[in-house]
């Protein structure tokens, strides 16, 4: 505060003894009169206060005749005043906006897009909050699509070192307004993300997309240090009132990350048609879990990709003038664990009746029929598998089956297995019947050794009165003991002459070959020449 003496005299100094200031107001808090200073031989005083201020308002008054200069002229009086503010705790930034489409004679609009962000920001407790949230509508269809999220970035370093982000976003369409028309249509997805040690739920709502247009609250559980990211949607297409589809396409991609595993699951398919009449152009299903460890598991990764396609050309009801199927099916697991993955719920539209809600790696190389072996090492095994198999029918006349499963393993003990197992069988109505089947596996290292089997048949009838036929068996093993194989499930037929010929092979009631086990009871070298082992007619 500078003091203004009259002309020609000098303010008394020791008049000046820091009365000459009182505070007021709500904004005072618990200040204090702490004296007062000459800021060097100037007329400017520092007046000081202890304490803190209060948010609200200060009047500062300069009291009359509190000081006086060297003529004995007194200080006359005035006031003035300031505000006290507190910094927010935290403040909001929102924006809103929307596009409206409207059209001349149509009773509504013919498109509506609207979304809402809010930016909250805790200066506080440096915590960042983004929420968002948006629909879009369609005339006749109402709100077709919407999507929400929120995301958290705590600066604080409270818990953690370093920033901490966690949140979830959503995407989801609503098309039953088409489904009286033969259309089923959905899409959905969504992204998961949390940095930090703890688990945190969040609850969004995606405006219009419940039942009866209402609103789709949802809630999600993110786990400790973990992404995930899910896409899928599905188009199928029925007559009215049916529950029959005429045209399926769907897929979907699934995507987890946390410190234990990494899983990666894919599946498409694209099919026409219905009954005799249907075609699955292609049909692949894709899975891959990387184990790292870090939860106790056996670190490695493991695999599984099936992909198939189907063609009937018939007259419904009236049977198959021509089908063909087949699938390839790779397997790999090196963890020498079962890997087990859980389809995800939204996933499970996808499906097929009947299929499975899980998919299992197992710990060893699967059986022919892609089930778990039970001859397999018990201990599991480092292994990849490759499945091959087809079949075509024409007029049912001509049936032709092929399979070929190529295996490599290793197991606990150091064993190196590689196994071939293959089957072929051809049937065409009034000519006769060929098949052949093959199962070797040679096994190197400790126990090394192999063993196998091979067997042919042929059967004709195709000249009246006269009847061909013949088989051939070869059997091997080196060790000296019984060994057990898995091969298919024939089936037979009694002819004329009494003979027993080949009748194509055993399907369940999916149409899947059917496995069975040999038992090779030869020790020590082949068999090729007994009549057990080989024999022929005609």
């Amino acid at each position: 505060m500078t003091l203004t003496p009259t002309a020609g005299a000098q303010v008394d100094v020791t008049s000046v003894d820091g009365n000459e200031v009182t505070l007021s107001g709500s904004g005072i808090g618990d200040t204090a009169s702490a004296g007062v200073t000459r800021i060097s031989t100037t007329n400017t005083f520092r007046y000081l206060f202890t304490g803190s201020f209060a948010p609200g308002n200060v009047t500062v008054t300069f009291n009359a005749g509190s000081w006086h200069d060297s003529a004995g002229n007194a200080g006359v009086g005035s006031s003035n005043g300031f505000t006290v503010i507190k910094q927010a705790q935290s403040f909001f930034i929102e924006l809103s906006g929307g596009l409206i489409l409207n059209l001349p004679l149509l009773p509504e609009p013919l498109l509506e897009l609207k979304a809402d962000v809010t930016l909250e920001i805790d200066s506080a407790r440096s915590v960042f909050t983004l929420t968002f949230s948006g629909q879009l509508k369609l005339i006749k269809l109402g709100t077709v699509g919407a999507t929400a999220g929120r995301f958290v970035l705590d600066m604080s370093n409270t818990v953690a070192s370093g920033p901490q982000l966690w949140g979830v976003a959503s995407l989801e369409t609503n098309f039953s307004a088409l489904e009286q028309y033969g259309i089923f249509l959905f899409a959905k997805g969504f992204l998961e993300v949390n940095t930090t040690q703890q688990t945190h739920v969040e609850t969004i709502t995606l405006p219009g997309v419940g039942q009866g247009g209402a609103d789709l609250v949802k809630t999600f559980t993110l786990r400790p240090q973990s992404f995930s990211l899910e896409l899928l949607g599905q188009l199928r297409v029925r007559p009215p009132g049916t529950s029959t589809d005429l045209v399926r396409l769907q897929g979907g991609f699934f995507l987890s990350i946390d410190p234990a595993k990494i899983q990666i699951y894919a599946t498409a398919e694209l099919s026409f048609g219905v009954g005799d009449s249907q075609l699955t152009y292609g049909q692949a299903t894709g899975l891959i879990i990387v184990r790292t460890g870090s939860d106790g598991a056996n670190p490695g990764v493991a695999g599984m990709l099936t992909v198939g396609s189907s063609a009937g050309i018939g007259i419904p009801n009236l049977g198959s003038l021509f089908s063909i199927s087949g699938s390839v099916t790779v397997m790999f697991n090196t963890t020498l664990q079962d890997q087990v993955f859980q389809i995800p719920d939204d996933f499970l539209p996808l499906l097929h009746p009947g299929d499975p809600t899980t998919i299992t790696i197992f710990k060893s190389a699967p059986g022919v029929d892609g089930q778990r072996n039970p001859n397999a090492p018990p201990g599991g095994e480092v292994y990849v598998s490759a499945t091959v198999q087809a079949q075509i029918t024409i007029g049912d006349v001509i049936n032709l089956n092929g399979f070929i499963q190529i295996q490599l393993g290793v197991d606990t003990s150091g064993n190196v297995r590689l196994q071939i197992v293959g089957a072929v069988g051809t049937q065409i109505a009034f000519l006769g019947s060929l098949s052949g089947q093959l199962n070797l596996t040679v096994t190197l290292g400790p126990n090394p050794g192999v063993v196998g089997r091979i067997f042919l048949t042929l059967q004709s009838s195709s000249i009246p009165g006269i009847e061909i036929g013949g088989e051939f068996l070869l059997e091997i093993n080196t060790y000296a003991d019984d060994r057990v194989i898995q091969t298919f499930k024939t089936k037979t037929v009694t002819q004329p002459s009494g003979h027993v010929a080949f009748d194509g092979f055993e399907r369940n009631a999916a149409g899947n070959l059917v496995v069975t086990n040999q038992t090779i009871s030869i020790h020590g070298g082949p068999c090729g020449s007994t009549p057990r082992c080989c024999s022929g007619s005609s």
